[in-house]
């Protein structure tokens, strides 16, 4: 695959608008920044949630082991997809989807542009003689005649997202298997981060968590969809306080444990207890990462920008996720032997799990088996009842320490906030996403038009509102947010379950995505485009290592699901 020059015109290979990619005036510093924060945001949230419950039985040392390869593989899913992103934007601009049903699709209008109005002569796209050094070290011209290409003038263009990389790299019986799966992921997602973030907003509030739902989905939703074009700028700042939150709450914790000597228990048989957990801690930047990847110009220096801010980004999460699973451990005892003599009535049911807080703290309901174990004792009981891990962890730091009892203000604030911030993020990816199939269809609409020599029907008319892509942006998202509102209502199974069991096959089915189609990139008609940043050839191999250790882990997954059934 070629390599951009370092001398090319941007415009040989940009779609995206130029206020756009220059973030409106923002240096590349800023918009490192951002993309630093909001990936964070991505990152930090699930995994504070439930990763120390499901080391009650390994402990620490175990999970650092198993830890470790995921980030590394992480890093890995990163680089490749920032690779593919790129191909997917130089394929747009050079209209080479013939055999993938996008025919000109970045540049559609009803004149062809391949030549200039003035006289016929060539487009200045490749004024200057330029040429590039393909992956073997051959030559490649850029002044070759380009073909001929539509340029729409209209604001709605076709750009890269999730819609249309499988669109384009992925076969056709896959695509119908990949987008609806997208779409499971989202909705998932989203559902749980509801739960999670309207219990810990009830708690502050004192209010039943179930009132709190309404407050927290269409609040966020409508924050979405009224600020989506600054939504990075927000979320950086929410990060920001919610690291710096974070980060004083592991300090509380490593210092009590510190004081207090609590065991810390090692079982290398249960080493393989978290590793779904795990994967889901650093999981989930593939879904984000075309939205964030649009506010970076088409360079070699600002693609090798954006891909060491998200590399940052999961080190510096995995190194919270460590701090945060010792300081948990350290403070809250592992096991419960009460846990494990259920009383007579056995039944999952709704129970009220009255932790032994200050009065401040509201009471928690939270779905969970009749045990004879407080779920705030420990991380085992809080396991099995469903509870997050901030409940033990809040109660025996104020056991601890009675004059910390405003760390479970602080606790809880935490909670809301870093749920509400990363609601935010995946839920404007979702509605990067749907922008993105919208302007699609929108785009095949004019096409149509244009082959059958018609015109394109009037935006100035009667319906002009209803016929427009914003319009039809707003609506789908809406429908969308609904949906996630009426399953957090209909209080599903425990969060920490749901994220475990399925959303974890979503998240982890990005590492063998993004395999297939770095693996479709080196193939015609794509394996001659011109990308800023290639792949190192000493690194393409590990891609092998992607496929297999994403695919194991939702084959065990898959297995765990079918047991979990059966057991039942």
């Amino acid at each position: 695959m070629p390599i951009k020059s370092g001398n090319q015109e941007p415009s040989a290979i940009l779609h995206i608008d130029e206020s756009t990619q220059q973030g409106s005036g923002h240096s590349l510093l800023i918009r490192c920044s951002q993309c630093f924060f909001v990936s964070v945001a991505v990152l930090l949230s699930s995994g504070i949630l439930g990763l120390p419950l499901k080391l009650h039985r390994s402990g620490f040392f175990p999970f650092l082991l198993t830890f470790s390869p995921n980030v590394l593989l992480q890093i890995l899913v990163v680089y490749f997809f920032v690779i593919v992103l790129q191909v997917c934007d130089s394929a747009l601009e050079e209209s080479l989807h013939d055999d993938n049903t996008y025919n000109s699709l970045n540049g559609l209008s009803l004149v062809e542009t391949d030549t200039a109005s003035n006289g016929g002569s060539p487009s200045t796209d490749h004024a200057n003689h330029e040429e590039t050094t393909s992956n073997d070290g051959a030559k490649v011209d850029l002044n070759l005649p380009k073909r001929k290409r539509f340029n729409m003038q209209t604001s709605s263009k076709i750009t890269t997202n999730l819609h249309v990389l499988a669109k384009l790299f992925f076969p056709r019986w896959l695509r119908f298997l990949v987008g609806p799966l997208f779409l499971i992921e989202f909705t998932l997602i989203l559902t749980c981060y509801a739960l999670a973030g309207s219990e810990a907003a009830g708690q502050l509030f004192g209010i039943n968590y179930v009132y709190m739902i309404p407050v927290f989905v269409i609040s966020l939703s409508i924050i979405i969809l009224v600020t989506y074009a600054i939504i990075q700028p927000i979320v950086s700042v929410l990060t920001l306080i919610k690291g710096l939150v974070f980060m004083f709450v592991c300090v509380i914790g490593v210092s009590l444990g510190s004081e207090s000597h609590n065991p810390i228990t090692t079982n290398w048989k249960y080493a393989a207890d978290p590793i779904l957990f795990e994967t889901i801690a650093l999981g989930g930047l593939p879904l984000c990462m075309p939205m964030i990847y649009e506010k970076f110009g088409k360079t070699k220096k600002e693609i090798r920008a954006f891909r060491n801010s998200i590399f940052s980004a999961i080190i510096f999460c995995a190194l919270l996720n460590v701090l945060w699973a010792w300081s948990v451990l350290s403070v809250v005892p592992q096991l419960d032997s009460s846990c494990r003599t259920p009383t007579t009535n056995i039944t999952t049911r709704l129970v009220e799990v009255k932790s032994q807080l200050p009065p401040d703290v509201a009471t928690t309901t939270v779905a969970s088996r009749e045990m004879a174990c407080d779920p705030s004792s420990s991380l085992e009981a809080a396991l099995l009842s469903g509870t997050i891990t901030t409940i033990p962890f809040t109660k025996m730091v104020i056991e601890k320490n009675p004059n910390m009892a405003f760390c479970a203000v602080l606790i809880r604030i935490f909670v809301s906030l870093s749920t509400a911030v990363s609601f935010l993020v995946i839920g404007a990816s979702l509605h990067h996403t749907i922008i993105g199939f919208i302007n699609f269809l929108m785009t095949l609409r004019r096409m149509k038009y244009a082959a059958e020599s018609r015109a394109v029907p009037s935006s100035t008319g009667r319906f002009n509102f209803l016929s427009s892509n914003f319009f039809w942006h707003i609506l789908s998202s809406s429908g969308f947010f609904f949906l996630i509102f009426c399953i957090a209502m209909a209080q599903p199974q425990s969060m920490i379950k749901l994220f475990e069991r399925y959303v974890s096959i979503g998240l982890n089915f990005a590492g063998p995505a993004v395999f297939l189609m770095f693996q479709r990139v080196w193939l015609p008609p794509y394996s001659h485009l011109s990308i800023p940043l290639s792949s190192n050839s000493k690194v393409r191999p590990f891609r092998y290592l992607i496929l297999l250790y994403y695919g194991g882990i939702i084959a065990y997954d898959l297995v765990v699901i079918i047991y979990d059934m059966v057991a039942s």
